[in-house]
């Protein structure tokens, strides 16, 4: 989109295409555009150690980042990060350089000197941070809620359900007063004001 363009219109054109639409338009050849465009910083990763995918599943198609955004972070299997801008991307690559990856073991054991890994090899390390936090968000809604209210609901919070739209984020939930609101900035901008509609409409007695 042109600079300058408001950003109430660049919300309204990214969210106005269905999403079914959009990623099958991302497998058509709109990742392989990005990945050319983002071939810098692609190429940087993989020299830091990166494995890099578009699929969210062997066989389905480079959706790129959009399809592990609305399908596998339900499962709680994914996690995502953004890097903008033309510094920050060279800024991304200088600091790989200094970074040291290691992947495809499982950790054995830690020891004095840092972590072994079932294949024998040694990483030394003074800190280890375990970043084991993503779980699906109906598994936090069970601890939150108990399984009474849980049960009332669809299995799935974000994903695709029979119509190609997001499953229970920003719709009725299945159970009264209960709205799942979720997702990037872009995306919460945006549907939080037709949320805000479906709330007034219930409370007017509209609905």
């Amino acid at each position: 989109f042109p600079d300058g363009t408001p950003i109430e219109e660049l919300d309204f054109c990214r969210n106005s295409i269905p999403l079914a639409l959009y990623l099958q338009l991302k497998r058509s050849g709109g990742t392989q555009h990005q990945k050319m465009l983002d071939k810098e910083l692609h190429d940087g990763l993989h020299k830091a150690g990166f494995n890099l995918t578009w699929e969210p599943s062997p066989g389905s198609g480079e959706t790129g980042y959009e399809g592990f955004t609305f399908s596998r972070m339900a499962s709680g299997t994914s996690a995502f990060t953004f890097v903008l801008g033309t510094n920050h991307i060279l800024n991304t690559i200088q600091c790989l350089t200094l970074a040291v990856i290691k992947q495809g073991q499982d950790i054995s054991h830690f020891d004095r000197d840092g972590i072994t890994f079932k294949d024998g090899s040694k990483l030394p390390a003074d800190v280890i941070i375990l970043a084991t936090g993503y779980e699906p968000i109906m598994k936090a809604t069970r601890t939150l809620l108990g399984n009474e209210i849980t049960n009332q609901l669809q299995p799935k919070v974000w994903d695709f359900n029979s119509e190609g739209e997001l499953n229970q984020t920003y719709r009725p939930s299945g159970h009264p007063g209960l709205w799942f609101a979720i997702g990037a900035f872009g995306i919460s901008r945006f549907f939080s004001k037709h949320l805000g509609l479906q709330i007034l409409a219930r409370e007017l007695g509209i609905v």
